[in-house]
């Protein structure tokens, strides 16, 4: 009878520790999914930064040629106050990425980490159309 018993508490546990596990993994993919939506918004973001600078840089070198010249002057400011503006969302955006990715991360097995990040990889490939070797989650534990 004990034997039974034993056996039926260990096949409900068993179960109940399955499904436990199965939904916190459902849960990690949830948030994989967010990190790598975030980390799209950053590469967008990279690209505006660079997109600006060369209009900055060009700009730059066209008011060097003609210093009177109150548009090109007026289309810098323009320039630098989108600047800054994108220097503020990519500071929030990787301040969420990081805080995001410490919870994820946090406490996890070597191997689950690995698993994250190969989940990662594979929703980014997804959502970002990157190259797999072009970023490496492991750099950011």
């Amino acid at each position: 009878m004990k034997r039974k018993y034993f056996l039926s508490v260990f096949i409900i546990s068993f179960c109940f520790a399955g499904c436990h596990q199965k939904n916190g993994s459902n849960e990690n993919t949830d948030q994989i999914i967010e990190l790598a939506e975030l980390f799209c918004r950053a590469e967008a973001l990279k690209n505006e930064r660079f997109v600006l600078a060369d209009q900055i840089r060009f700009l730059e070198d066209s008011t060097l040629i003609d210093t009177s010249n109150v548009e090109l002057k007026s289309q810098m400011e323009n320039l630098r106050t989108s600047a800054n503006q994108i220097i503020l969302k990519t500071k929030l955006l990787a301040d969420s990425v990081l805080a995001l990715q410490n919870h994820i991360y946090h406490g996890l097995e070597p191997e689950a980490k690995k698993r994250l990040d190969q989940e990662f990889l594979l929703q980014i490939n997804k959502l970002c159309f990157l190259k797999k070797n072009s970023f490496q989650p492991d750099s950011l534990h």
